[in-house]
């Protein structure tokens, strides 16, 4: 085994995070030195610039990301809150709650579920597995249809889309899953196919990644049990959706120097050679769940060498290039690139209610451009993660920690999404990592109850009659300036930016784009559809269609600077179809605004929807 080169990159504090006791009674365990009763606070709160928060606004009533005691007392906190994002449509998949988890496939959404059946590989009940959400029309979403694995109905936090491919991939068994599954979703995103199975043996896997080409599936063990026998990652070939194979096993144990820890989740490079690990020191997991002095030695976000695997050589050898600690143990990793600059974007998780657990976790903007020495820019949290402020948040009894992460484009990043469980949706402008900023947030309105309550297992993934819990993965559309987010109890919703948040991704090629009023009949016998365009400088738009929310057809036009033309899309077979029969039928357009010398996108550009009739 060769020899690794570890190298931290460490913030003036130590690691400290509090987790509930064995039995999840709540009690405070101190993971690292440091005072008990949570991570140590190293700076403060990310500042906001919100605006009047937008049409429909209603501002948070405390501190940021707070859903205070008071207002949850007086009912207050059920309308919920919303800055500069607007809710589009939902989908409560049937009341059953325990959503968690977020994957898509063109206008598909795939929400995995969490809860009293997650210990479970077999059994539950007809709303338990994959809930399969139609979003082709994004103001009512459709529920199309449950899909249950041949055993097990639970997917924890481990549902991903390859899009290449059109591949959905999803762990099966909960917190810890022994099966991966993977469907083909490519013919019909409404209708998964079951193509195979990867049976670990054992109750194992937590997170969970597939590489952009679609070959690989990166299993992890977050709890880092699998350590004992050096398997904290499968790494598994999925070139045959239906004979998926492990590659090989890999465990930070098999370095030198060995520092056994366990992976919560991770990212890896678009080239495949990279992975991004989101690395949980054991005694942390094992200090809650089972009880015994926690002690955290490992790192939080780690740079590993995957190139072997990316290439199938014989007998790959994965190295550690760097590793980098802040005061959250790690969890979800995230690639972005800002104004040429790449990075990661690393988040710690604290899942648990209470002041015991306070100040919770947050994000990190880590530079990998010196992926030997990477640097932390800048950190994305709320005022509720101050530790100065734990005396006011503890009696909310809430879980103020971040979660997942998403971005508006990975290849220029503008905007930073989080999920943050009680702290709802968060937006964070980055266009200056150094000094981001907090754009708007939305707290989804809590259910009073649902079919799948929470349990006491599960007392961190949590939601109340007072506040509703976001967890997932987010995507973002950029030409409809929307995002896709689940929360437990409410399960899928679409948000539109407006107001700073939109501001930020707003457009600067000044490019106007319109759907003229034009007959539905006339449409369809021609089979196209008629567009006005003009660029104030010169460019080249790259438009899409939709009739009703389904795809439609495609056209590339060239604008000299100051020309107006008058154009039209060419519409599919299957799009002229929806044109057929009585009523009218929603248009819409947009796209992306290239600048012609350079091909590099330089602003994104909608038309007004327009009714066919």
């Amino acid at each position: 085994m060769r020899r690794a080169v570890h190298l931290a990159v460490v913030l003036p504090a130590l690691y400290v995070c509090t987790l509930p006791g064995a039995g999840g009674d709540g009690a405070a365990l101190s993971i690292g030195g440091g005072p008990p009763g949570g991570v140590r606070d190293t700076g403060r709160a990310t500042p906001t610039e919100y605006g009047d928060c937008g049409p429909g606004g209603i501002q948070e009533a405390g501190l940021q990301g707070q859903v205070p005691a008071a207002e949850q007392a007086s009912g207050a906190s059920k309308q919920g809150a919303r800055c500069n994002l607007r809710l589009v449509g939902e989908n409560d998949i049937r009341n059953r709650g325990a959503n968690f988890q977020l994957g898509w496939y063109r206008d598909c959404a795939y929400v995995g579920s969490v809860g009293a059946r997650d210990l479970q590989t077999a059994g539950g009940d007809e709303l338990d597995g994959v809930a399969v959400i139609d979003v082709a029309d994004p103001e009512r979403p459709k529920l199309a249809t449950i899909v249950r694995a041949p055993s097990g109905v639970s997917q924890h936090e481990a549902v991903e889309v390859n899009e290449a491919r059109g591949m959905l991939v999803v762990e099966t068994g909960g917190l810890s899953a022994q099966f991966v599954d993977v469907y083909d979703v490519s013919k019909d995103c409404r209708n998964p196919l079951f193509k195979g199975r990867y049976d670990a043996g054992k109750p194992l896997f937590h997170g969970m990644v597939v590489s952009d080409d679609g070959r690989t599936v990166y299993a992890t063990d977050y709890t880092g049990m699998g350590n004992a026998t050096q398997e904290v990652m499968h790494v598994i070939d999925v070139s045959d959706m239906s004979n998926p194979k492990l590659l090989m096993k890999w465990d930070p144990t098999m370095e030198t120097p060995a520092k056994p820890y366990g992976i919560h989740d991770l990212e890896i490079s678009a080239d495949g050679n990279r992975a991004y690990l989101g690395a949980v020191d054991p005694s942390a997991t094992v200090g809650a769940l089972i009880a015994g002095p926690p002690s955290n030695t490992g790192p939080t976000m780690v740079v590993l060498d995957t190139s072997d695997i990316q290439a199938r050589r014989p007998n790959p050898d994965p190295e550690v290039v760097s590793e980098v600690s802040v005061p959250n143990f790690g969890h979800t990793e995230q690639r972005a690139t800002i104004d040429g600059t790449p990075f990661v974007i690393s988040s710690g998780e604290t899942p648990f209610r209470g002041a015991d657990n306070c100040p919770w976790a947050w994000g990190n903007l880590i530079d990998i451009s010196d992926e030997r020495n990477p640097k932390v820019v800048s950190e994305l949290k709320l005022e509720v993660n101050e530790q100065g402020n734990c005396g006011t948040v503890g009696p909310d009894d809430a879980v103020y920690s971040i979660h997942y992460v998403g971005v508006d484009d990975e290849l220029d990043t503008s905007l930073v999404f989080y999920t943050y469980y009680t702290g709802g949706v968060r937006i964070f402008d980055v266009r200056d990592p150094e000094n981001p900023k907090e754009v708007g947030y939305f707290h989804p309105s809590p259910v009073p109850s649902t079919v799948h309550p929470p349990t006491p297992l599960q007392a961190g993934d949590f939601q109340s009659p007072e506040w509703d819990s976001a967890t997932s993965d987010i995507r973002y559309l950029p030409d409809e300036r929307q995002l896709w987010f689940v929360s437990i109890g409410r399960g899928f919703q679409v948000l539109e930016l407006t107001g700073r948040a939109a501001e930020a991704v707003a457009s600067d090629a000044k490019a106007k784009l319109r759907i003229p009023r034009q007959k539905r009949a006339k449409v369809l016998r021609k089979g196209k559809l008629k567009v006005r365009a003009r660029c104030t400088d010169e460019c080249e738009l790259a438009l899409k269609s939709k009739l009703e929310g389904r795809r439609a057809g495609k056209r590339t036009l060239e604008l000299g600077a100051g020309e107006r033309k008058r154009s039209s899309i060419k519409l599919s077979g299957r799009a002229k179809r929806r044109l057929v029969g009585e009523g009218s039928v929603r248009a819409k357009v947009s796209g992306k605004v290239r600048d012609p010398a350079t091909g590099e996108v330089i602003g994104r550009v909608k038309a007004k929807p327009r009714k066919l009739k």
